[in-house]
């Protein structure tokens, strides 16, 4: 096993990696593409690649950020959405020695693929992804949607014809190259954050960098995509997200608060799935999180997992106390402070 600098892997891995990525339907997501790794290697630099090898057979590949005190993340941190090996088929190494081979002491997750069976042993919370499969077309999906009894598709469209008759003509556009206007929804963005109290991750320059990086990043098989509602030619919800070649992933949705009762961020999405099937995707992967609008417009999902793995029996039990005290923490009045350093601690 190699481990190289994540933006230092030789162009025929890289080949390697992205044809892997391409036939492993598990892999689908554009978080799992070389150029994701490559983009945040470029804002950051403690980004690496395992890269595994067998005597015969194409390699696997693990990228991962190597924190203080040699403590794994997934690339990006709470970035991204997807995480896990890059392989074909099962790995044909155990997860205690990849950490190993990588020099980490652990690694934790928030978004593991659930069917990676290295990982398995060390699940500790169970998630889902709600996913738009457009695969049979728009047409059916809202058909689908009726059907399963969700009256969102309905409502939706009621909103944005009451929000062309409010305030004027409502035009989209799947992707648009403006900086500006991409500038525009980190504004939304960060205010998002400051209003209900979040991590504002635009605050650290190297997320702003990767997101610049992903609006800018136009390849065959990974791509930004800026997605504008405009109203009367003026922007009234954006949303920034990467596309593999099958798949896109909704990332940074924001709208313009004063048209909040028009609900613009939803007629963004609806949009969105309608132009996903132009594009040639197979779904959009709404991501982590159970809000009531992915529930009742998911038509598929996809099964994730938290978990964290130690390098050695000894790191593991060491963890467990760690984590029992930080538990026993939160019912103290630090709890607040604990939780504010706990959010920006990935970001750092």
């Amino acid at each position: 096993m190699g481990v190289v600098a994540g933006d230092r892997v030789p162009e025929r891995d890289l080949q390697t990696w992205a044809h892997i990525q391409e036939a492993e339907p598990s892999l689908a997501s554009p978080f799992f593409r070389p150029e994701f790794t490559e983009i945040v290697a470029a804002a950051r630099g403690d980004v690496a690649v395992a890269v595994v090898r067998q005597d015969e057979g194409e390699p696997a590949f693990f990228p991962f950020q190597r924190g203080p005190f040699s403590r794994g993340r997934p690339v990006g941190a709470r970035l991204s959405d997807y995480q896990g090996i890059v392989a074909r088929g099962e790995p044909f190494f155990a997860a205690r020695a990849l950490l190993r081979g990588c020099g980490l002491r652990s690694w934790d997750f928030d978004a593991v693929v659930a069917d990676q069976p290295i990982f398995q042993p060390f699940h500790r919370r169970a998630k889902i992804s709600q996913c738009l499969d457009v695969t049979r077309g728009f047409a059916a999906f809202v058909a689908e949607r009726e059907a399963a009894g969700s009256d969102q598709v309905a409502d939706v469209r009621k909103q944005a014809e009451r929000l062309e008759a409010d305030v004027g003509p409502v035009r989209f556009e799947a992707h648009v190259e403006d900086p500006a206007t991409l500038e525009v929804l980190l504004r939304w963005k960060s205010e998002q954050y400051k209003r209900t109290g979040a991590v504002d991750i635009f605050s650290f320059s190297w997320v702003r960098d990767v997101v610049r990086r992903v609006h800018g990043a136009q390849h065959g098989g990974f791509a930004g995509l800026l997605s504008v509602l405009y109203v009367a030619d003026e922007p009234v919800a954006a949303h920034l997200g990467l596309r593999s070649r099958t798949t896109w992933h909704y990332w940074l949705p924001a709208y313009d608060r004063r048209l909040a009762k028009h609900s613009p961020g939803l007629i963004l999405l609806l949009e969105m799935t309608r132009a996903a099937v132009g594009l040639g995707l197979d779904r959009i992967d709404l991501g982590k999180g159970d809000a009531l609008y992915k529930r009742r417009l998911a038509n598929a999902s996809v099964p994730l997992a938290e978990g964290r793995i130690d390098a050695s029996l000894v790191a593991s039990m060491t963890s467990s106390a760690s984590r029992v005290v930080r538990r026993a923490a939160r019912r103290t009045p630090l709890a607040r402070r604990l939780d504010s350093l706990e959010a920006r601690r990935p970001f750092a």
